[in-house]
């Protein structure tokens, strides 16, 4: 594919809008403002990260300027298109940005905000790119686009990781406290949903770290995180919440749909395998459930909280009884 090409088509579907909606809705910047920057605006961003265009519209469109780094992203990709065919530039991009792109509003459009999308490159990578564009006008028509589009896919990916830190526990890679705090606000103050919360808190953990070691303990929590991250899915949000502690958030489901997932978690708690770390694993679950999130989520954690601990007291009973017994056995065979 030609630069020239790919701009054009750039120009049109960046924009958003035809050539008058431009004459009306931006403020006009004189041609002659931009000649007498044009050789210091070019050096400027000729540089290995940086590509700028200068593209006339009037009388036809014709590609005055581009520097070299655009070359190397589109490589000698054919193209049979019509020149002013805005496709080129969409085909080009990542799909979920070609919707957001494509449907840019000239009467909301900030040109003093960037554009950020993915191009494919001619390699077939997406590349992460920001772009500033500026309409040109020479006596009260739009004569030209002028844009700078800078390569920040480097930036993307650190703020990406960066975001992904913030937001994960580092010991399981399950969503961490702040993150579900986050949630619990939103859902409780911002946005009313029917949601339910379940709480998983690891039984024995204390006995493992006392009898294994905490490395072997660490492992134990790393394996019930590996099996809760199972059931993880766009509407079932799981997160680390402390020690032991995981939630796991149903958004917008119905009553069965949580009590069915309790039931797959507790098969799947009772048939996991004990050689992966040595023992067998056990959690004690509770659950709380509510067609409308908004002010009642401190009132269902208490809810699954206390189900939890209801449920833990009872295994404590049952080991209980279960030692007691075995020592009375003892004392008779004495």
């Amino acid at each position: 594919m030609l630069v020239w090409e790919f701009l054009l088509g750039l120009a049109a579907v960046g924009a958003g809008f035809g050539l008058a909606q431009l004459r009306r809705q931006v403020p006009v910047k004189p041609l002659q403002s931009f000649r007498k920057s044009q050789q210091l605006i070019a050096g400027w961003v000729a540089s290995e990260r940086d590509m700028l265009y200068f593209l006339e519209l009037q009388p036809t469109p014709r590609l005055r300027y581009a520097c070299p780094p655009l070359d190397r992203l589109l490589g000698d990709q054919p193209c049979t298109e019509k020149l002013d065919d805005a496709g080129l530039f969409l085909s080009l991009l990542h799909p979920e940005d070609r919707g957001r792109i494509a449907g840019i509003d000239a009467h909301s459009f900030d040109f003093n905000q960037p554009l950020i999308y993915r191009i494919r490159n001619h390699e077939g990578c997406y590349v992460w790119y920001e772009e500033y564009r500026t309409p040109v006008y020479h006596q009260g028509e739009l004569y030209a686009v002028q844009g700078i589009l800078r390569n920040v896919h480097e930036r993307i990916l650190e703020q990406t990781r960066m975001q992904y830190r913030v937001s994960h526990d580092g010991m399981t890679g399950l969503h961490n406290r702040e993150h579900y705090e986050e949630l619990v606000k939103r859902y409780n103050e911002e946005e009313c949903l029917p949601l339910a919360l379940i709480l998983c808190d690891m039984d024995n953990l204390k006995r493992v770290n006392d009898t294994y070691g905490h490395q072997r303990g660490d492992l134990y929590i790393q394996e019930a995180a590996r099996l809760l991250k199972e059931f993880a899915a766009e509407n079932v949000i799981i997160s680390r919440i402390g020690g032991d502690e995981f939630s796991v958030l149903v958004l917008d489901g119905t009553q069965a749909q949580a009590e069915s997932l309790i039931r797959s978690i507790r098969q799947r708690i009772a048939a996991y395998p004990s050689e992966e770390i040595g023992f067998s694993m056990d959690m004690s679950v509770g659950c709380a459930w509510t067609t409308q999130s908004i002010g009642r989520m401190e009132e269902l954690f208490l809810e699954a909280d206390q189900e939890m601990y209801r449920q833990k007291s009872s295994k404590k009973e049952v080991q209980l009884q279960a030692l007691t017994a075995a020592a009375v056995d003892g004392d008779d065979v004495r």
